[in-house]
């Protein structure tokens, strides 16, 4: 099964938009809340560099970006 991080916040549509999209194409989502500590945000800025919106997809190690990003990337 191929894995997709999602680094987010807990109020944040276009992560749970994220989360749904990638869910219904077959991934296993593991989500990262950027404001539940300043480790998570610094793990966020190291992957995806000096970004600051959320969310943030990284799928297979690789930074694919936010929401519109990501449908780019799975309708390819």
């Amino acid at each position: 099964m191929n894995t997709a991080t999602i680094y987010g916040t807990p109020t944040c549509a276009w992560c749970d938009k994220a989360e749904d999209l990638l869910e219904s194409k077959g991934y296993e989502v593991n989500k990262i809340d950027i404001t539940s500590s300043r480790e998570n945000y610094d793990d966020m800025q190291k992957k995806v560099g000096n970004v600051r919106t959320v969310p943030q997809v990284i799928i297979d190690d690789k930074h694919v970006g936010g929401y519109g990003e990501l449908e780019q990337y799975l309708n390819k």
